[in-house]
Formats: C-alpha cells, structure tokens, sequence
C-alpha cells in the first residue's frame, strides 16, 4: 500500500509541477511587453487579444501543454501498471476472488486441481513437461494448425491478453502454452510459425507436440483437460474451445469456455495466481 500512495503523490506533484510550468509559460506575456502591461492586467481576454503576432510566447505556452500532458501520462501508466501488480494485496483472497467470478463471469469454470501431468517437445525438439513451468501461472489451450476458423481467433484472444500481461511485471512469472493436436501435420517449422502469425510473443509462449509419432497423444491429453478433438475423414477436427489456467505449484485453477469470457476477468486472475505464495 505504502508504494501505491507514494506513487500518487510523487505524481500529484508532478502534475502540479507541470501546471506551473503552464502558468509561467503563459505570464512570459507579462514581462515581454512592458507596453502592453495595462491591457494584460485587464484580465485573460486582453492576453489573448496581446497574444496575436507574439508566436514566441504561443510557442512557449504549448511546450508547457504538450510538457504537462506528458508527464500527465507517464503518472497514468504508473498507476496503471502499480495497480495491476498490488491488486491482490488490495482485494480479498485468491478464493474469494474465484468465488466472486462465480458470479460475474459465466464462461469461468473454477475447478482447483492438479493438473493432468506432460511431456512432449517444442519446435526446436526441446523437452518440456508441466513440472519444468513450476513457479509460473501457466495458460494453456489445444490448436491444430489446420484449423480454418475458431483455432485462430483463439489464439489471437489470447495473443491479445499476453500484451496486456507483458506490459506489467507478470511479463516473468507466466508462460502462455499451445499443444498442437495435429502432430502428424503440424511440423516443427509450423509451429516455429503459429506465434508469430497470430501474435503470440515468443518471449513468453511456445507451443508444443508429441511428435508425428504418437499422432493421438495430445488429443489423449486435450481429454484429459476435458475438452474432445475429434478427427474426422478429411483430417479436420471437431473441438470446443477452451483456456485453461494453471496455478505456480501445478494446479489447474480453472477452465474459460469459448470466446466470450471477459478478458479484463482471465487477467485479474492471472494476476491473482502470480501473486499467491501458498
């Protein structure tokens, strides 16, 4: 709490500072023109009417305004960015908050169990399993690269959450997960791919495969999540769609169906989760 009101009073007086900077730039007009120094005391009317032809001082006045509106928004973003990291301190407990999004986020599926356990390979053939991402909030959801429509715009959604994330100091404790369903299909060139294509950051996402060799595992795995990818003949699947956040010791917190959860709900979570030491 003691930094959050620090931060607004150091801002509150930057403000001030830059009002004052404002005003003064305005008062130059004062002393530019000793002349003029009856008509300006008649008020702002006549400093307008003084401030034709005088672009210097014009000039002056907007390097305060445009001087004052930055500064304006720098403290914004500070505020933003400390409320983002001291929300838990400042709310109740992580099961108060799910219990709240019980309520007031429909698509939100609280569940707080382990997580099923993997390994399975990036890109690059690197080992991955869900105990190596220990001490991250994880979130995690199945794609195939085939897929023509809701793969995609999930992904996106998603891309969309992880730059709001990774403007905060969440950037380095959560890690955004795509498993492929499509091992056979979906090579390592593919998926080196699918980020970048749909705006995911690789600072903090990878996306994962069993390998053409075991074609069915990670739809085994998606089941096991509880979500169904089923193949069809012409090698499209039919599936749900579905995020799944997983907390730092491993447990799968919680399940948002589809698209139209709200995304300002799945970060406050996440935040939340980055934030608990139990």
């Amino acid at each position: 709490m003691r930094p959050f009101f620090l931060l607004v009073a150091g801002g509150l007086i930057v403000l001030a500072l830059g009002a004052l900077a404002l005003w003064r730039g305005e008062s130059v007009l004062d002393r530019a023109d000793p002349d003029n120094t009856d008509q300006i005391a008649q008020g702002r009317a006549t400093r307008h009417e003084a401030l034709r032809g005088r672009k210097d001082v014009v000039f002056l006045a907007d390097r305060n305004v445009s001087l004052l509106f930055t500064l304006a928004r720098l403290f914004s973003l500070g505020i933003l960015a400390l409320v983002g990291h001291t929300l838990p301190t400042l709310a109740h407990s992580l099961e108060d908050l799910e219990e709240n999004l019980k309520g007031r986020e429909k698509y939100a599926q609280i569940v707080n169990r382990p997580a099923p356990e993997f390994t399975l390979t990036t890109g690059e053939s690197e080992s991955v399993n869900l105990a190596d991402l220990r001490g991250n909030v994880v979130i995690l959801w199945f794609v195939y690269t085939k897929c023509p429509d809701v793969c995609p715009l999930h992904s996106e959604a998603l891309a969309s959450i992880q730059e709001q994330v990774n403007q905060t100091p969440m950037r380095e404790l959560v890690q955004f997960i795509t498993i492929t369903t499509d091992p056979e299909h979906d090579t390592p060139e593919l998926m080196q791919d699918y980020g970048p294509k749909h705006g995911l950051d690789p600072v903090n996402w990878t996306m994962l495969t069993s390998g053409a060799e075991e074609p069915s595992a990670t739809r085994e795995l998606a089941e096991e999540y509880g979500l169904k990818f089923t193949l069809g003949e012409d090698g499209y699947q039919m599936h749900g769609v579905v995020t799944h956040l997983i907390d730092k010791s491993g447990n799968l917190r919680a399940r948002y169906h589809g698209l139209k959860f709200n995304p300002t709900n799945l970060i406050v979570h996440i935040n939340a989760l980055t934030n608990d030491y139990h």
